[in-house]
């Protein structure tokens, strides 16, 4: 249930910034802290669910929090220099027998939004799909 909360959070925040670059203004405009607020505590619910899940230990609550944390910030940091690289790398490739360069465009924001929330959407119904009776 809560993982597919997250993922409609996820289709909010991709409609909103959506309606944002139309011109209209949105809730999360005009009330910023409540939508931070919100997303904070429907996240760490789910954060909280999956380490409860994998089996946190009693003993060092608190060292096992900051070295998963740390592990996904590394993690992140990995992740994005990897696709800088490949962003990179592609860049360099010649188009054609003419010698030019293939110039990669990344898309606009207002081109991922819609992309992002129709993947969360997605992940929401297929969260629902496969979870087993009586976990919901």
């Amino acid at each position: 249930m809560i993982e597919s909360l997250v993922a409609l959070s996820i289709v909010f925040v991709a409609v909103e910034l959506t309606r944002t670059w139309q011109g209209h203004d949105g809730i999360t405009t005009q009330y910023p802290w409540l939508i931070a607020f919100t997303f904070g505590l429907l996240h760490g619910f789910a954060f909280a669910g999956s380490l409860a899940d994998i089996g946190l230990p009693s003993h060092n609550i608190p060292g096992a929090l900051l070295l998963f944390n740390c592990g996904v910030e590394v993690g992140q940091l990995l992740f994005v220099g990897a696709v800088i690289a490949i962003i990179a790398a592609l860049q360099k490739l010649p188009l054609g027998s003419l010698g030019n360069r293939v110039r990669w465009a990344v898309p606009t924001e207002s081109a991922r939004s819609p992309r992002i929330g129709c993947s969360s959407a997605c992940t929401c119904s297929s969260d629902d799909a496969q979870s087993p009776p009586g976990h919901a």
